[in-house]
């Protein structure tokens, strides 16, 4: 419980961070909502709210999680709440209030893209304007930090505010109330915008704020020697494999981090907290899960499957779930390894749909290399990027897995034949049971993507929901069903879900009518 005058280090973020999801493609879904879907529908199909929801909060974001780690070693009373709780846990005595957020402009590509698709604004963007303002009001005096995997949209606004003539509230800006109240918190020197992985840092950024009272305008984070374990359950039940990339994507916010790898000690700690608190179906996350326990691009697939076979030891883990794989770490596993780390990742479930994110970025490998994904085809002939690529999400449904795949359309230089090249690259493989999700590629500070969208490009973003609307509602009840929701609730979202298909179809063919050729 909180003390009378609250506790002295407050962490929280927004809702869709803190919602206790019942598996990762629950998140996902909710995190690339508009406000034209209603909140109501969100709260209560996609996001719930944890019940009962206690203080201190019994998931939160695996980030914010390791924040709290390493200032609780360090000496720190730290509370991590709910937003919602958020005034039970700040007072007179709060002196730092830190608030995660991942989408806080609505400046990334998805999210982009999905508001130019179905108008409104991004749900995290106005759950993260709430936060702010609740933070704001409780406590007018403390310090604010903010942080996490969009802290960078917050910093760049705040070093280059909205212009007026821009429209408030559209994506990429922020509404006036809320950019005001960022300006007023750096005028008082009440602001800290902490940027990238920050564990190795965070202990003395805050430090120095709590023993000046000044804020600390943007600062640069450091990544820790020995990555903290947590210290309670995480939100989806997630467990850090790795992290960073270094392929160098000029499209990515992450291109020069390189990826490390967290040691078996620490995913197991994490586990076993992930467990305690009541998650028991588990997201491993990484930004190239199959590249666990490498050392540069050459993956080592015995150190997966050892890894995951210990990790199956702990019978009380129900559902396994991955994140990302890179082509080229698909081409290194063999069929036989493919197929064995899929046997592990399901062992004892009913789960068939084992989904996990590729980014392809686009069928002409030329043009990929032209946009700094040269690393991404591991010394291979960019010429042949389309027929591999195709060729290892064959090899990956034959091992029964269900690729996401992304396309970035309108990279820069990309001529006419590239584009209808990513086109016929999807119509080849829609007789496969896999995903497409085109984004727009968003320029910073551009609000609306989509005027540059060509006619071929809305007939792959068509062609690729195609294949989405016919296999995406089965993973979607296969995930649910294998965590254990209830099935009156998949079953209203399986019903909203279709009756949205026709209003989508309807939107895309509206879109391609109004593109130019």
């Amino acid at each position: 419980m909180a003390t009378k005058g609250g506790h002295q280090i407050v962490l929280t973020a927004d809702r869709l961070l803190m919602a206790d999801y019942a598996c990762l493609f629950d998140a996902m879904v909710a995190a690339s909502q508009t406000t034209s879907t209603p909140r109501f529908i969100l709260e209560n199909l996609l996001m719930p709210v944890p019940r009962p929801n206690p203080l201190p909060a019994k998931v939160a974001p695996l980030g914010l999680r390791r924040i709290e780690s390493a200032l609780v070693h360090a000496g720190h009373e730290v509370c991590v709440c709910h937003p919602d709780r958020l005034v039970d846990a700040i007072g007179p005595e709060t002196k730092i209030i830190g608030i995660a957020t991942g989408e806080p402009l609505g400046k990334g590509m998805n999210s982009s893209t999905m508001v130019a698709i179905a108008g409104g604004r991004i749900w995290p963007q106005v759950f993260f304007e709430q936060v702010l303002l609740s933070a704001f009001k409780k406590a007018p005096n403390a310090q604010v930090v903010i942080g996490g995997p969009g802290a960078w949209q917050i910093a760049q606004e705040i070093d280059n505010p909205v212009r007026p003539n821009e429209i408030a509230g559209s994506a990429g800006t922020l509404p006036a109330k809320t950019l005001g109240i960022l300006q007023r918190l750096q005028k008082n020197a009440q602001l800290t915008v902490v940027d990238g992985y920050c564990e190795g840092n965070i202990a003395s950024i805050i430090n120095q704020i709590i023993e000046t009272c000044q804020g600390l305008g943007t600062v640069k984070g450091e990544q820790p020697v020995d990555i903290p374990a947590i210290n309670a359950a995480a939100t989806m039940g997630a467990v850090e494999m790795s992290r960073g990339c270094g392929w160098g994507c000029e499209f990515c916010t992450i291109a020069h981090t390189p990826m490390c790898h967290l040691p078996i000690e620490t995913i197991e700690s994490d586990i076993v907290k992930n467990l305690e608190g009541g998650q028991t179906s588990l997201s491993l996350l990484s930004e190239d899960f199959f590249r666990y326990g490498s050392s540069g691009a050459k993956v080592k697939p015995e150190t997966l499957i050892k890894t995951l076979t210990k990790l199956r030891e702990n019978k009380a883990v129900k559902l396994m779930q991955i994140d990302h794989v890179n082509v080229s770490s698909i081409a290194q596993f063999s069929d036989q390894e493919l197929l064995e780390v899929r046997r592990l990742l399901t062992l004892g479930q009913q789960h068939e749909y084992v989904w996990v994110n590729i980014g392809v970025e686009t069928a002409s490998g030329p043009l990929l290399a032209r946009n700094g994904g040269r690393a991404k085809m591991a010394g291979g002939p960019p010429e042949e990027w389309h027929a591999h690529t195709q060729e290892q999400m064959r090899r990956l449904i034959r091992a029964g897995f269900y690729p996401l795949v992304s396309i970035v359309l309108g990279l820069p230089t990309e001529t006419p034949d590239e584009a209808r090249q990513s086109l016929r690259w999807v119509q080849e493989l829609s007789d496969q049971r896999m995903s497409v999700f085109p984004v727009a590629l968003a320029p910073l500070g551009q609000s609306d993507p989509l005027p540059s969208l060509t006619k071929t490009h809305w007939q792959t973003v068509i062609e690729s929901y195609r294949l989405n609307f016919k296999w995406v509602p089965k993973l979607v009840w296969d995930n649910e069903q294998g965590s254990g929701v209830p099935t009156a609730r998949s079953l209203a979202a399986q019903v909203i879900g279709k009756s949205q298909v026709v209003w989508w179809n309807a939107a895309f063919r509206l879109k391609q009518r109004k593109a130019k050729a």
